[in-house]
């Protein structure tokens, strides 16, 4: 009998249970396992659904791990309840730190990330992590943040909008994406967005592919929280 440890790679993808059909098909052809998220009712707004409320990447790799919080700590209403609406990029957490959830401050903290106070407490939400040191966002306040304070962090700023949300104006550009691999899947058609040729050479030229959907429009649902690492059986 072989007793050797064998190798597998553990792969899932937290989404929202409004996700679209075509970005839920592909996820789980590549492999992933689809957790849904629960939503907290006294959240009245469509974002009640969104991943990026109830759980923090902390790394923009695809290895690295969830944080997942406790409900206790996410507020009704803004920006309370994006106390979990965090970016952790290299050794850097960004976040309005005013709303940070207590238990997401003290992991953050006892880890060493250094601190970016940033004005948007949506903070996932309106950015595309691409990698560790590059990101995407139409809201000039983070922009404005990240180069003063983490000048080795490029950012790359696009016009807002174009993006749907239901029941607001418009949603983020960071809520309908997220890294899946080596990719940065979109949850809808990117090329109507006004700035897709610069989007596109943005990712590529991190050495990224780009995944979207030309069956429906841009939608936001929360990002997509993808997590892919290599464990021992």
């Amino acid at each position: 009998m072989n007793n050797e440890n064998k190798e597998k790679i553990c792969r899932i993808a937290c989404v929202s249970e409004k996700v679209e059909l075509p970005l839920r098909e592909y996820l789980t052809e590549k492999g992933y396992r689809l957790q849904y998220v629960f939503p907290k009712n006294e959240i009245t707004g469509s974002e009640k659904y969104h991943p990026d409320l109830y759980m923090c990447k902390l790394g923009a790799e695809p290895s690295a791990e969830i944080f997942f919080g406790e409900r206790e700590y996410i507020g009704i209403k803004y920006p309370q309840c994006a106390a979990y609406n965090g970016v952790v990029m290299g050794d850097i957490f960004i976040h309005k730190l005013t709303a940070t959830a207590k238990d997401l401050m003290e992991i953050v903290r006892g880890r060493g990330y250094r601190l970016i106070d940033v004005p948007q407490g949506y903070t996932k939400c309106n950015m595309v992590v691409v990698d560790a040191l590059h990101c995407i966002t139409s809201d000039y306040g983070l922009a404005k943040a990240l180069s003063s304070e983490a000048s080795q962090i490029k950012v790359l700023m696009v016009e807002k909008g174009q993006v749907e949300l239901e029941g607001y104006p418009y949603g983020f550009l960071g809520g309908a994406s997220g890294r899946v691999d080596g990719e940065i899947v979109f949850n809808g058609d990117l090329s109507r967005h006004s700035d897709f040729v610069r989007i596109k050479e943005f990712i590529n030229s991190c050495g990224l592919g780009v995944k979207y959907f030309k069956d429906y429009p841009l939608r936001d649902i929360g990002s997509i929280i993808a997590v892919s690492h290599r464990s021992l059986f």
